[in-house]
């Protein structure tokens, strides 16, 4: 079976998956499932893009500034949206480009690398 599925180019998942599957008197067994595992339906984003918009401002006025304050910023304007939702909306706004992360890397501690759960603790000793 090994060298059958590497001849093939398979897995031996599909490989068992197939063999479950074909039944000698249907030959049809054999074409593609008809029940896929596509979602039928993709969800769209909810945020809508007024606020969408107000989050890109925030960004390009304080670029380093993460979701967690861009939220807190957003709540005293009156928009009330969760870290989470500000993380989904600067996602997509990278993904399409649309905004860039600040060159430089991502700030924290001067000269430092960053690996670990201490680093952070190891960052505030030095500022003490």
């Amino acid at each position: 079976m090994p060298l059958t599925c590497r001849h093939f180019g398979i897995s031996p998942d599909v490989f068992y998956r197939w063999q479950r599957r074909y039944d000698p008197r249907r030959l049809e067994s054999l074409e593609d499932d008809r029940r896929t595992r596509r979602p039928h339906r993709v969800r769209q984003p909810q945020t809508p893009p007024a606020v969408v918009e107000r989050i890109r401002a925030l960004r390009e006025e304080y670029p380093r500034w993460g979701k967690a304050k861009l939220a807190v910023l957003l709540q005293r304007e009156g928009i009330a949206l969760s870290a989470s939702s500000v993380g989904r909306v600067l996602r997509r706004l990278k993904t399409r480009g649309v905004i860039r992360e600040p060159a430089g890397g991502g700030g924290g501690c001067p000269g430092r690398m960053r690996s670990g759960y201490r680093t952070g603790l190891a960052c505030s000793s030095r500022a003490i």
